[in-house]
């Protein structure tokens, strides 16, 4: 199974007075480490909302910084920013030159904020750093976001382990906490990369699934199927579990149904991701056919015995079918196991009472 992301549903975008740099004040209590403050809205440092996808391209995940970002940027966006509920914000850490893999996180967790003035931005908090993140020490940070599933996914983890789940995280970047000045007990986070968060490709889902038939001999005939999931899907048709030649959409006809077309069909629908069946389908046909019909007219209420032979043989072997009582005159009776014989003589026998 294939394991690559795709761009999906939101993007993170971020700008600073600089990318080199993060300002990481010491404390003045020895040993304890530094602080910062874990706020994507400081105007002046760092302003990074949070976007919804470009309406105009759904799969367009675009980053970097509007016009009327800090600092200006050259991306323009025609949705809405982002309405973080149910988003989760987490600052990594490690020292500089640590593969992302053996980043830890940092204490506490924050959530985006909503609301028509605030939507798309983090709500603050304040993170003290592992004591390894001295002044002059280079670190590295990086931002981790998910949904969380309200409440069902609490931890990167959980977010990583579960497909469906939107998340993604920063580019990582190397930070040193300057020394030789007297700092303030906390400073802001500034430097923020533009990232995006990325929903893994989902396995079909097939949402409306083909219907068996049964139509005319001779009639039209079209199987039809709605699937979902990311990136291209593929469609195959198969006929009594065997795959038709050129049938690859989302629906398959036959022009004439014949008793040759007459059976179970289901089509396989497949992406990057897992290959899905569908439920399936059958197609049957009318049965049209002639049955012989005696008529027999005499008085109301005469019982007769309705017999066949198959051949005309000398002398006539005779079967009988049923005994019949007229209810009206003329009567008619359908022999419905004719049109299995290859021929069938009748004879009427008047019942004396």
């Amino acid at each position: 199974m294939k394991t690559k992301h795709i761009n999906r549903l939101l993007a993170v975008m971020a700008g600073a007075l600089s990318l080199q740099t993060v300002v990481l004040w010491p404390l003045n209590v020895v040993g304890q480490g530094a602080q910062m403050s874990f706020n994507n809205r400081i105007p002046g440092v760092v302003v990074a909302p949070v976007y919804g996808w470009e309406p105009s391209n759904p799969g367009d995940c675009k980053t970097g910084n509007p016009p009327a970002g800090y600092p200006a940027g050259t991306q323009s966006y025609g949705g809405n920013l982002l309405p973080g509920n149910g988003y989760t914000a987490e600052l990594w850490i490690g020292p500089a030159g640590s593969p992302e893999e053996t980043l830890t996180a940092l204490a506490p967790q924050t959530t985006f904020r909503t609301g028509s003035d605030n939507e798309g931005y983090v709500v603050p908090v304040t993170i003290t750093l592992p004591p390894f993140a001295t002044p002059g020490t280079p670190v590295l940070l990086q931002m981790r976001v998910w949904d969380n599933m309200g409440g069902t996914a609490s931890t990167w983890a959980q977010a990583q382990s579960n497909p469906s789940v939107p998340r993604g995280s920063s580019l990582a970047w190397s930070v040193t906490a300057p020394s030789g000045t007297p700092p303030p007990a906390t400073s802001p986070m500034a430097g923020l990369r533009s990232f995006n968060l990325c929903l893994p490709p989902q396995p079909p889902t097939i949402v409306t699934q083909p219907v068996s038939q049964v139509v005319s001999p001779g009639a039209p005939v079209s199987f039809s199927v709605v699937a979902t999931g990311d990136e291209t899907l593929h469609y195959q048709w198969k006929f009594k579990g065997t795959p038709i030649q050129d049938a690859t959409g989302t629906a398959y006809s036959i022009a004439h149904a014949g008793p040759e077309h007459v059976g179970t069909y289901i089509v396989s629908v497949t992406n990057d991701v897992e290959s899905k069946d569908s439920q399936p389908a059958s197609l049957s046909l009318l049965g049209l056919h002639v049955c012989a019909v005696i008529t027999l007219d005499g008085p109301v209420g005469t019982e007769y015995r309705i017999e066949y032979s198959p051949e005309m043989a000398e002398p006539p072997v005779w079967s009988s079918l049923e005994t019949v009582t007229l209810a009206a005159t003329p009567f008619h009776y359908i022999d419905w196991g004719s049109p299995g014989a290859a021929r069938r003589y009748y004879r009427i026998v008047q019942l004396l009472p």
